[in-house]
Order: structure tokens, then sequence, then C-alpha cells
């Protein structure tokens, strides 16, 4: 194992993995020591990269950055989790104000940007990372809505806001447009 700037680059054989990770991460780390990473495996049409993590939790926001926070890519995920922890974010998101994540060097576009697109996302935060999933049908109304041409963020922020309980996919895409 090696050690550079911003990523670890890990021999299998005669084969090198380069694993982008959080300046924090690195910093735990020491040169062959040996440790256990939870990958992410990013593929794009440009190019593959991994992604590591030295905790579940800390993997989980990463995927729910890249995958609901408008311009928010691996890379930029990577430098967001070097600034914040998953309680800066759940502090955000109870009090519904960016302060707690710009007081951590974030801008106030990018906090906002955070608290639309992981509005609903995180659960009641007395377990690790308590994830709450989407249903079947609101993932049905969620593609339904960018098939449409609206931005998945600010559909996914509607979605939040309106009560799924006992509705099917064709009522939440109704309620949803309303109130687009």
């Amino acid at each position: 194992m090696q050690i550079e700037a911003d990523t670890l680059i890990v021999l299998a054989g005669n084969i090198g993995y380069q694993i982008f990770m959080t300046a924090a991460d690195l910093g735990k780390l020491k040169k062959n020591q040996q440790a256990e990473l939870l990958c992410h495996h990013h593929i794009t049409d440009r190019s593959q990269e991994l992604y590591g993590f030295l905790n579940l939790d800390q993997k989980r926001l990463f995927k729910l950055l890249i995958d609901n926070v408008s311009g928010v890519g691996p890379k930029s995920a990577l430098k967001i989790l070097d600034k914040i922890n998953f309680d800066d974010i759940k502090a955000t998101l109870d009090q519904v104000s960016t302060a707690k994540l710009e007081a951590r060097g974030l801008t106030r576009k990018l906090a906002e940007k955070i608290i639309v697109g992981l509005k609903g996302k995180i659960g009641n935060g007395k377990e690790p990372l308590n994830f709450q999933a989407a249903s079947l049908q609101s993932q049905e109304a969620l593609q339904a809505l960018t098939n449409l041409g609206y931005k998945k963020f600010e559909a996914q922020a509607v979605l939040n806001q309106i009560d799924l309980n006992g509705k099917n996919t064709e009522e939440i895409i109704r309620a949803a447009l309303r109130r687009l």
C-alpha cells in the first residue's frame, strides 16, 4: 500500500489499484498497514474509479450525496465528507438551517442543495445512519418526473413533501405535478 496526496495505491499481485479517499481516512493509514476498505466502484462512459472508506456509514453518506445532491460528483463528495460528518448533516436536516454546514466550510448554496437532496433520506439518527427506504411507487414516480424533464433533485424534494401512505404511483405523480 502506498499513500499519495488524495489516493491510496493498493498492490494486488502485479496490479495496482488507485483508490480515492478522504484526507482524514488517508491520515489514519500507515504504509504497509493492513486495513479493511469499503469501496465504491464508480463507472462512467469515460472512466472507472474506486472510492474507499474506512466505515460503512461514510460510504452510505457518500452514495447519498452523489445520488441525490445536484452537482455533487464523487470527488466533490469526498471533499464534503472531509468537512462534515453524519451528525452535522442530521442537525442541518432537523433544523432546516445551513448554519452548521457553513460553519464547517461549505458554501450556502451547496448546503442548501444538501438539505434539498437529503431531506427525507436519513432517518431518526438514533441508529447508525438509519436510511429510509424509498417505496417502489416513489421510485417509479421519481423516474416518471425526471422523464418529464424535471431535475432529479427538484422532483425528489417535492416527493419528500407528499404523504405517500396508501397512494399508488399515478396518485403520487399527480400530487407531485400539482406542487411543481
